[in-house]
């Protein structure tokens, strides 16, 4: 049995404007541990919320990517000052 993670989960699911309450938001939180899967039993995944997700990904990753590059141009630039 694996628990639930509805941290990350339920913020991509399909459901998410709905209130904890409603149907199948309730019957999900009312089964917090699932065999061999840490998502909900009625977990489908919101199209836009991946997208936005896969959007944020992108961007760190490519922000990731210009540290990188800049700490290999001043690194870069260290080593020619020295040699001048």
């Amino acid at each position: 049995m694996t628990f639930v993670d509805f941290y990350s989960n339920c913020k991509l699911c399909k459901y998410i404007d709905l209130d904890d309450s409603e149907d199948p938001c309730d019957e999900c939180l009312a089964n917090p541990v699932n065999m061999n899967s840490e998502r909900p039993i009625h977990y489908e995944p919101s199209t836009k919320a991946l997208a936005r997700a896969a959007n944020r990904q992108s961007k760190q990753m490519l922000e990731n990517y210009l540290q990188e590059e800049e700490a290999k141009l001043r690194l870069s630039a260290g080593r020619l000052y020295r040699e001048e």
